[in-house]
């Protein structure tokens, strides 16, 4: 009995052969057996005077939290119908154009509010939520109030990154 060993068939008997070899060697050649058996150090330390939230606390977190998810869950709402425009094979050229413009347009939008938020929480405040319009925006910061320096600085911030008029930057703080 003869064989006729090609490329292919070599190539597939060497990459069977060195699973086989790997797989031994991982699981009976003592891999694991060798990781077993280093000691492992676990340290811990509890922290007894962990001060719980307040009730106040938690309201005023979720403020925040709220306001993002029903921003968040309009945008998706705006997101679907434009993906289904996009899609749609009956729209003109001119609309599924139109609407992927505007699926890019939302998503930079949401990058450039997240930014802002974490910049604005950069700044030394607590908490902030910002909601970018077509040719305005709003900022909610958590705190009692606002000096004029700090809402100068927030309008100054958000009209850099986001390409409009300071006074068109509405500021408002929330307790």
């Amino acid at each position: 009995m003869f064989f006729i060993w090609d490329k292919k068939a070599v190539v597939l008997v060497g990459l069977g052969l060195a699973i086989l070899i790997g797989g031994w060697w991982l699981t009976r050649g003592g891999f694991f057996l060798r990781e077993k058996n280093r000691p492992v150090e676990v340290d811990l330390h509890v922290k007894k005077d962990v001060p719980k939230p307040s009730g106040g606390d938690l309201e005023k977190a979720e403020f925040f939290v709220d306001c993002r998810l029903a921003r968040d869950r309009i945008r998706s709402q705006r997101i679907e119908v434009l993906k289904e425009i996009a899609a749609n094979p009956t729209s003109d050229s001119e609309n599924r154009s139109r609407a992927q413009q505007e699926l890019m347009s939302i998503m930079d939008q949401a990058v450039k509010e997240t930014e802002l938020e974490q910049m604005v929480v950069a700044e030394g405040f607590k908490d902030a939520v910002v909601m970018i319009q077509e040719k305005s925006a709003t900022v909610i910061v958590q705190g009692r109030s606002l000096t004029s320096a700090d809402k100068e600085k927030i309008r100054d911030i958000v009209a850099r990154v986001v390409s409009i008029e300071p006074g068109n930057v509405l500021v408002m703080a929330k307790l």
